[in-house]
Parts: structure tokens; sequence; C-alpha cells
């Protein structure tokens, strides 16, 4: 892995401001994975395997399997699966040269660490502040029927 899972963790905006303790924490509850080119990582629909983020390589979001989203080192998806595991709400799959990424799963010692309030403030906070910052653009969400245009929303 080209560095630490630490460090990887804290270039993700969602643990940016985290103290470095619950960095350590949470970087020791996930794993290095890698991926082959063009593997799919996650499939639409299905049960999100967790907040990957990319180390090395890049990944291709779909949405309804169209190409939404390329996806490099430093990004990130299925952020929302530590919050409330629903299902993918895209499918990703590894770029052309494969790709490695930190997972990080639901698990009950993540669990233990949205119980502290701080922690779990300054996560909401971050997915607050990125959902905020989505521009327009012809990707789509629905919302009891009415269609809003979203940038970048693919893999919650």
């Amino acid at each position: 892995m080209n560095g630490h899972p630490q460090e990887v963790l804290k270039k993700v905006d969602l643990f940016a401001h985290q103290s470095d303790e619950l960095v350590d924490q949470l970087a020791g509850l996930g794993d290095t994975v890698n991926f082959t080119a063009g593997q799919v990582v996650v499939e639409q629909g299905d049960p999100s395997p967790g907040l990957h983020v990319i180390v090395v390589g890049e990944a291709e979001g779909r949405v309804n399997g169209v190409p939404r989203l390329t996806l490099y080192p430093d990004d990130y998806f299925g952020e929302l699966t530590l919050i409330d595991e629903a299902p993918a709400s895209a499918t990703i799959v590894a770029g052309p040269e494969g790709m490695e990424a930190f997972v990080l799963q639901r698990s009950e010692g993540f669990a233990d660490l949205l119980a502290n309030s701080d922690f779990s403030q300054t996560l909401v906070e971050a997915l607050c502040a990125r959902l905020r910052d989505l521009e327009f653009t012809d990707v789509t969400w629905a919302f009891k029927g009415i269609r809003f245009p979203v940038r970048g929303m693919v893999g919650g």
C-alpha cells in the first residue's frame, strides 16, 4: 500500500478533522484490497461492501449501466453505507490498470466509533458539506417522483 492507512484516511474529507486517535482506530478496522482491471468492485443495487478510498489506479462509476464518473487516487465511494447500509447507488468498476483501495466496512468497531458524539458530528458535517458542494449535471437523483440533476453522487 502506498502510504499508511492513517495517511490515506486523513486525505478523505470525512476524516480529515478527526483526532489522530480516532483515525488510528478507523485504520485498524479496514483492509487494503487489490482489484484487477475491469473487476466489478460493487454492483448497483447490491449491498455495498463499505467505504473504498482509492490508493492506486482508478475506477469508473456507472449508474444504470451508463458511465458517469471516473475516480482517481484519494477519491472515495461507499461512504453512505457507513451510516445507513443501503444498497449501492452505482456500479463501480476498477480501471484499466486495476485499483488498490483501502476498504472500511461497517462493523461493530465502527458502530462503537459512531457512538462517539464528536466523531458522529464531524462525520455528519462532512457528509452535509459534500452534499452542499454538488453541482448540477445530467446525473439525476429521484426523490418522491421528482428528478433532480446531481453531480458526482455515485456509489453511496
